[in-house]
């Protein structure tokens, strides 16, 4: 199905957005379920992210399957589709992909314009230099061809097919931290200033626009990235943020932790369902990913009761423990297996 196009900038709620995507071609059709049992969620994502690395037919594309058979929205890194002829980006071939998924309704498409060679440069002495992996095909490429970004080429042509087609341009974050301790160096200060003038360039010409940042993160430096971009009107696609470098295999956690953190300091809108094998190695297990979904989407609960003063649900649960006078929601017996005839709740007294 085709969803209703809408203006998902002036809605107040938070959304949430899944990660899925073929990178071994053996499990192709394995992909195409995941899409299915994603969509017949309670609550499905309002977006489901396509990370193939695999250029398929239009059909058979994860994100066009998304689009024409789910209630969510597609969203696509147009890079990861080209050929990438060792280590060269042919520009028409990344415009017309681009173009292809944005014309057959590709909500949101994330393009990386910042890495260049001060960038590049600067992001040296890091102690993990760069990973974004579209970023760094693009930097490849500059470093190969010694031309400027190729987005930067193929930009206004980009800017214009998004308009026609009311297609959102996300702003990759290619220098985003990997690790606490990278997080808010120089680089990471001069990507994000690169982010704000192409993300203001982008608006001026008339298109929706929201910025991916800013990947590992300590508390503090959360605070301090949320700090720089209220200072301006751009929504906020958090990678993450990872506060902590030590929840391996429990990265749904931390990632829950730091975009809360994030989400009720700044102009939040979407945040990504990161998986418990986010660092692990590991393809995350579809039971994993829809686990993901639902730690992300309680996160952005936590952010919109905060920022939008909205306890309805909770309300429908604590009023539901009440009348039935038990702590276990939907249950009418009195008293449970924890408590027994000491349940507090069942006190005649009150």
């Amino acid at each position: 199905m085709v969803v209703n196009d809408i203006d998902i900038f002036n809605i107040d709620k938070t959304l949430v957005m899944s990660l899925i995507g073929i990178s071994d071609l053996t499990k192709k059709k394995h992909t195409y379920t995941l899409i299915d049992k994603l969509n017949k969620q309670t609550k499905p994502p309002q977006f489901i992210a396509d990370l193939s690395i695999h250029r398929l037919s239009k059909k058979e594309t994860v994100w066009y399957k998304i689009i024409q058979e789910t209630s969510s929205y597609a969203t696509t890194l147009p890079v990861y589709y080209i050929s990438n002829k060792k280590g060269v980006i042919d520009r028409n071939e990344l415009l017309e992909c681009s173009i292809e998924q944005m014309e057959e309704g590709v909500k949101i498409i994330t393009i990386h314009p910042t890495p260049n060679k001060e960038l590049y440069e600067l992001s040296k002495p890091r102690l993990v230099p760069c990973t974004s992996r579209g970023g760094n095909i693009v930097l490849q490429d500059s470093i190969n061809t010694n031309q400027q970004n190729a987005y930067l080429d193929i930009l206004p042509k980009l800017i214009k097919y998004a308009k026609i087609n009311n297609t959102i341009i996300s702003i990759g974050a290619s220098f985003r931290s990997a690790n606490i301790f990278d997080s808010l160096d120089l680089v990471q200060q001069k990507e994000i200033e690169l982010q704000l003038e192409l993300a203001n360039y982008i608006k001026q010409n008339g298109v929706s626009v929201i910025i991916e940042t800013p990947g590992h993160a300590s508390p503090k430096n959360i605070l301090k990235i949320a700090k720089i971009f209220n200072k301006y009107d751009f929504p906020l696609m958090p990678l993450g943020p990872i506060i902590t470098d030590t929840g391996i295999g429990m990265d749904h956690i931390t990632a829950s932790i730091g975009a809360t953190l994030f989400g009720i300091n700044s102009n939040v809108k979407i945040i990504a369902a990161v998986t418990s094998e986010e660092h692990t190695g590991n393809v995350p297990s579809d039971s994993s990913i829809i686990y993901a979904l639902k730690t992300a989407q309680l996160t952005a609960h936590i952010i919109d009761m905060y920022k939008f003063n909205d306890y309805s649900e909770d309300y429908i649960i604590s009023k539901n423990r009440a009348v039935n006078k038990t702590c276990i929601y939907e249950d009418s017996h009195e008293g449970c297996s924890r408590c027994d005839r000491l349940c507090p709740l069942t006190n005649k007294s009150w």
